[in-house]
């Protein structure tokens, strides 16, 4: 206990950018407390390559965001409100939003961004953001004039499945919990209504079990009903002594997500993408670029303020800049 409280301490004036995480803590905790707790945790989260290699600049960023403490409240009908009023304000100032449209190529002519869309659309633009996962990014610019321009290292990404079960009863009363050596597949499990109330889920408590692993597992191609029908099975048995029964779940649902966080390597910092790559009018916003600070809403929120800010920036610069001569005997 005493060392977690000093580890934000003892990592400062260190490069723990390029120091394994396994090598910082084991002599600050002993190999027990590392090979029984602490490593069995980067297990869950990253997989057995990994666990041990993560820089441990990833874990001593995380310290300071989990000592502070304030009053927060959770938005009314989740973060999906949160993105349907982005949308009604975008459309609202004349925006267009389209939805389910992957991007397959993207490239620049010039000083105009192309974007085709799977759907064989064509989008032609004066600035873009790319806030795809770095493996998509590299798919959309190969074989174009971006390909070598764009920074996109050939880093792993750490997918999840969740099991959202809809539930008559709480499970333990916790928000949050590791599941280490128990008999399940998944690793934890998250008690929503620990947090909001029981009214948002139409009177019933909401659990939901995760598993993270890479999109290319066997995991993410099976059946949700096969995977459900399994995790129901796992949860029973894990808090069967609480008293949980099958007639306790009214339904489970499956969902995947495959690009949860990258898999960051030692030295990260050093190959991290800028938003901003000299000569293209296309600025970079993805989860790859947060690092060292937690992949989530309050990063990308900051992410997204930071991007927004160069780019009206650059916009007002080109506002400004005077019409080249040849275009204005055009124009005239």
């Amino acid at each position: 206990g005493a060392v977690s409280l000093l580890l934000r301490q003892l990592g400062k004036g260190r490069d723990l950018d390029n120091l394994p995480i396994g090598d910082w803590l084991v002599p600050l905790y002993g190999r027990r407390v590392w090979d029984k707790v602490l490593r069995a945790l980067f297990l869950m989260k990253f997989g057995d390559e990994h666990a041990d290699q993560l820089p441990a600049l990833y874990l001593w960023a995380r310290l300071g965001r989990d000592s502070n403490t304030a009053k927060r409240g959770y938005l009314r009908g989740g973060l999906k409100r949160l993105v349907d009023a982005v949308e009604t304000r975008l459309e609202a100032l004349g925006g267009t939003v389209l939805k389910n449209a992957a991007v397959e190529r993207l490239t620049q002519q010039g000083m105009v961004v192309d974007l085709t869309l799977s759907d064989g659309t064509r989008i032609e633009a004066d600035w873009a953001v790319s806030t795809l996962p770095l493996p998509t990014l590299r798919s959309a610019t190969a074989g174009t004039e971006l390909e070598d321009r764009v920074p996109a290292p050939d880093v792993p990404y750490q997918g999840v499945v969740n099991v959202l079960f809809f539930l008559k009863r709480p499970l333990d009363n916790y928000y949050w919990a590791p599941v280490i050596d128990s008999g399940t597949e998944f690793d934890g499990i998250v008690e929503m209504t620990e947090l909001v109330e029981t009214e948002h889920y139409d009177g019933l408590h909401a659990a939901y079990a995760l598993k993270y692993g890479g999109r290319d597992t066997a995991l993410f191609a099976e059946p949700d009903a096969t995977i459900a029908a399994r995790w129901t099975e796992q949860l029973l048995a894990l808090y069967g002594e609480l008293g949980l029964t099958a007639e306790d779940i009214v339904e489970a649902r499956v969902f995947r997500a495959p690009f949860v966080e990258p898999i960051y390597p030692l030295g990260y910092e050093a190959i991290k993408p800028p938003i901003e790559i000299p000569g293209l009018r296309v600025m970079l916003a993805s989860s790859a670029q947060v690092y060292p600070n937690i992949t989530c809403w309050n990063s990308s929120v900051e992410l997204a303020y930071e991007v927004s800010g160069r780019l009206m920036r650059r916009i007002a610069e080109d506002e400004a800049q005077p019409i080249p001569a040849a275009e204005v005997a055009a124009l005239a």
